[in-house]
């Protein structure tokens, strides 16, 4: 995952809203995935000479591959977060040896500013991990949303062409 910057929060929004609408579209995608699917599989179990088990394999193999892409965006959004947190708490304990250093009334500068230094710290800190957050939960819904949906309209469309 590339680290982006922003001070507002603008991507973390945009990426947050992106994961709920993945997330409000997978169970809708799904339904429409498995009422086309289940009765195949029925009457594959009732006559298993009309079984397609190249789409059953396939089903599995998607699976498989949705959950281990999911798998390594969560991972690279957990090292992502790593790294935020420990630049972020290095700037932190810089600046609170800055504040420290100005309260005992040695060069440390102004209290006030270096107070305002350590908030700035901590709101970095916290957009940083509010960053990480959600473009790591898009970027691990992706994959079976990817999936899901793509498979929904196919069989759709499918169904539509055999009426």
């Amino acid at each position: 995952m590339v680290a982006r910057k922003t001070r507002s929060g603008r991507l973390a929004a945009r990426d947050a809203a992106d994961a709920a609408r993945m997330a409000s579209e997978i169970p809708a995608a799904t339904a429409v995935t498995l009422s086309h699917r289940l009765p195949a599989i029925a009457r594959g179990i009732l006559d298993p000479k009309q079984r397609d088990n190249a789409d059953l394999q396939r089903m599995v193999a998607e699976k498989l591959e949705a959950g281990r892409d999911a798998t390594a965006a969560a991972a690279r959004g957990a090292a992502a977060a790593g790294g935020v947190l420990a630049r972020g708490l290095r700037k932190q304990a810089s600046a609170q040896a800055g504040l420290a250093k100005a309260l005992q009334g040695g060069k440390g500068g102004s209290v006030l500013g270096r107070m305002a230094i350590l908030g700035g710290a901590s709101m970095a800190l916290a957009f940083g991990l509010m960053n990480v957050g959600a473009r790591t939960a898009k970027a691990t819904l992706a994959p079976a949303h990817r999936k899901v949906t793509a498979n929904a309209r196919r069989l759709s469309r499918k169904a539509k062409t055999k009426a």
